[in-house]
């Protein structure tokens, strides 16, 4: 498992990066809503802003849940990101 940091960029939301030298990054995003059942949002890498973000849930150290931000948004593409 990679060192990680932890950052908080709204009340209640957790953001980790990994500061591994295969990470790519940076990544931009905004979490929308958050539930205990469910998150909503978007990210990118900003160095590859066409290609599909894979992104893990990590709670204590387990990854609880892997997904891909692979959808348009055309709310966020009007505001000049991907």
């Amino acid at each position: 498992m990679s060192e990680q940091t932890r950052s908080h960029d709204q009340p209640g939301v957790e953001r980790e990066q990994a500061k591994d030298k295969k990470q790519a990054g940076p990544f931009i995003g905004f979490v929308d809503k958050l539930t205990e059942s469910e998150v909503i949002g978007w990210v990118y890498d900003a160095t590859t802003p066409d290609r599909a973000t894979k992104l893990s849930l990590v709670i204590d150290d387990q990854v609880i849940e892997t997904s891909m931000a692979d959808r348009s948004r055309p709310d966020v593409q009007r505001h000049g990101h991907k």
